[in-house]
């Protein structure tokens, strides 16, 4: 599922601004819940572009692929 992502700041502002995630938006099939959590929860705390992309995250691979090589699953 594609999700389109506003921000501000960044290089257009200058060198030293932090690009901040305004919005986002999410459309077509698939289960993209847990992308507008991340998108959701980055605006609530006021984290630049940078902080999101170094936040820790679980991982749980899709049922087809247990048991398989994690390369197999993409």
């Amino acid at each position: 599922m594609p999700l389109k992502v506003i921000v501000t700041g960044g290089v257009a502002a200058g060198p030293k601004a932090a690009a901040k995630l305004l919005g986002a938006q999410a459309v077509g099939p698939g289960a993209g819940d847990k992308r507008r959590d991340l998108a959701a929860m980055a605006i609530t705390a006021g984290m630049t572009v940078d902080q999101l992309s170094k936040v820790d995250l679980c991982y749980a691979p899709l049922k087809s692929c247990k048991g398989r090589d994690s390369s197999a699953c993409g």
